[in-house]
């Protein structure tokens, strides 16, 4: 059960990622994952108040694609910082 949510929140922190840069790269601002997981994740917990889950299964669902949008974001700013030209 603990190997299964170790990759699990692997799959989610570079899914988050992936996405998370895809959607800066095309938006050329580095706040749009951020915007989109605070959007989608707001949906999702106000749907699924009602429901107790267990802290690992929260940290998982919640936590762990919001660290992949972030990174996702300051990778984003830190290219466009130096200067690339795909990010301007």
């Amino acid at each position: 059960m603990i190997y299964q949510l170790i990759i699990a929140a692997l799959l989610f922190l570079i899914v988050s990622f992936g996405i998370g840069f895809i959607l800066n790269l095309l938006a050329k601002t580095w706040w749009v994952s951020l915007g989109a997981y605070m959007v989608l994740a707001g949906i999702v917990f106000f749907k699924t108040t009602n429901v107790s889950y267990p802290v690992a299964e929260i940290l998982l669902y919640y936590v762990t694609p919001g660290i992949g949008a972030m990174a996702a974001g300051w990778s984003s700013y830190v290219l466009k910082r130096v200067g690339y030209t795909m990010f301007r």
